[in-house]
């Protein structure tokens, strides 16, 4: 039995702090009840963010010239340190209440792990994770990143995998604060990769099945209508 739904829509390629914007109106919604659970899936042009337990120390080149290559720098509220996102990685914010779901964070970051090892597994890839370290790695090298936000019991931000983006971005930085780490993508492993549209449906099915809701996707179009409709002042609001 399904504890209630989950709708997706994938947005292609969307600016990080537009993308951020969307998420915050999305919370706050849902944190009036009047909104349900939703899963963002998207890429972002080039941009590094630095999460809450990181800094500029993180960075491996100055500012400066990370603008001059037209690549900003965000300051974010998520869990982690540096990592950078960019075309031909795949990202998903899912937005969802975990005490409705009896779930503590510890097992949601385990629940994403799962869902990705298990959609990699459809590529032919055998990932693994490291206790300590949010993610998934294929034997030693990194193929996706985890890092989330907590607000009032309901989840931001989310993870990301390296579909077949440029890895010479990450010499950047030093990726989640391990100076030795390998980056890797799925191109890299197996030769050919996935677009983020074919990656979305996949990851977004397993995500629904691992959190126990009903799926439906939608596109943008319809993605904005339904919320509107959740966002009329008409419906009023409740409270916990």
């Amino acid at each position: 039995m399904n504890h209630g739904n989950l709708f997706h829509v994938h947005l292609g390629l969307v600016p990080y702090e537009e993308a951020l914007q969307v998420q915050e109106e999305i919370s706050g919604i849902q944190e009036q009840n009047r909104c349900p659970d939703m899963l963002l899936t998207l890429e972002h042009p080039p941009v590094i963010t630095i999460g809450t337990s990181g800094g500029s120390g993180d960075l491996r080149t100055n500012e400066t010239e990370l603008r001059g290559k037209n690549i900003p720098i965000v300051y974010v509220k998520r869990g982690g340190k540096a990592t950078y996102h960019g075309p031909g990685q795949f990202v998903a914010y899912p937005l969802i209440g975990l005490r409705s779901l009896s779930c503590s964070p510890r097992r949601y970051v385990g629940i994403l792990e799962r869902t990705i090892l298990r959609v990699l597994e459809l590529w032919g890839l055998s990932g693994t994770t490291v206790p300590g370290h949010p993610g998934v790695w294929i034997e030693n090298r990194k193929i996706a990143s985890i890092g989330i936000r907590l607000r009032r019991g309901r989840t931001m931000h989310g993870l990301s995998v390296n579909l077949d983006p440029d890895l010479d971005a990450f010499s950047y930085l030093i990726p989640c604060g391990m100076p030795d780490m390998i980056v890797t993508s799925i191109r890299r492993e197996i030769g050919h990769s996935p677009s983020a549209d074919q990656f979305c449906h996949p990851f977004a099915e397993t995500l629904a099945q691992e959190l126990n809701l009903s799926l439906f996707s939608m596109d943008a179009t319809g993605w904005e209508n339904i919320l509107a409709q959740f966002d009329s002042p008409e419906l009023g609001s409740t409270t916990d």
